[in-house]
């Protein structure tokens, strides 16, 4: 789950991984829950990026 606190900005959330390129708009004040499907066997990994600290 991600979120920020009020008061904050809108701020575009950048998720990759190996077949996800998924970008989640946050508004302050809101949870958002996150799910994925990860592939069985062997390492996983899913990076963000966002344009501000957040």
């Amino acid at each position: 789950m991600v979120r920020l606190p009020p008061g904050t900005r809108v701020t575009p959330l950048h998720l990759t991984g190996k077949g996800i390129d998924r970008i989640v708009r946050v508004h302050p004040g809101q949870r958002i829950p996150l799910d994925f499907r990860v592939p069985a066997g062997g390492e996983w990994n899913l990076s963000f990026e966002v344009p501000q600290p957040g």
